[in-house]
């Protein structure tokens, strides 16, 4: 597995079948200029790596609801809405480079986006991890900050990517707040 930002140079040095974690926004800027560089999950996969996501799912993050952890599909940046009846309606979610030290925010463009479908880049898409770390966290504020948006990591990550409505998903992780709740965990 590589850790570091997978710029080209160290993707072309990797042995095939290596594994791939993204752990920062799923396209990386090069800080002198400001542009994207084609190494996010789509550009992984499409050099023959597997993939494993875990930017956008940090759980030490307070503000990361549920909801917003099940919304983000491993296999895409793109964020649907699909009105009955219509054909999807889609775009590109805010990227941030976090390499970036006054934490800018920079313009998505089509050349940000993905969308990875094929069967063979999609069998690379290995699953992701909900990151929880810090020098905040101890045992005292594990749980309260693993959930429920652990929860949604988990949804989104067992659920086939045409099962993605939250609405329909609040029932699941309702029950399972309560089956952790009913196990004396503090959700």
């Amino acid at each position: 597995s590589a850790w570091p930002p997978p710029s080209a140079a160290i993707n072309d040095a990797l042995v095939p079948g290596s594994v791939i974690q993204i752990w920062k926004s799923p396209a990386w800027y090069d800080p002198a200029t400001g542009l994207a560089v084609n190494a996010n999950a789509s550009g992984v996969v499409g050099r023959g790596f597997g993939v494993l996501k875990s930017g956008g799912w940090y759980l030490n993050d307070a503000g990361l609801m549920w909801d917003a952890a099940y919304a983000q599909d491993p296999a895409t940046n793109l964020s649907c809405a699909y009105p009955p009846g219509a054909p999807p309606n889609c775009t590109c979610f805010a990227e941030h480079a976090a390499d970036d030290p006054g934490g800018a925010s920079h313009a998505t463009s089509l050349d940000c986006c993905y969308d990875i479908t094929r069967p063979d880049e999609l069998a690379r898409v290995l699953g992701g991890e909900g990151c929880l770390w810090g020098e905040h966290i101890d045992a005292s504020n594990l749980q309260a900050f693993a959930w429920p948006a652990g929860l949604g990591i988990a949804e989104r990550l067992w659920s086939a990517r045409e099962v993605n409505d939250p609405d329909a998903a609040f029932p699941r992780i309702a029950a399972q707040v309560a089956r952790m709740r009913a196990r004396g965990v503090p959700v």
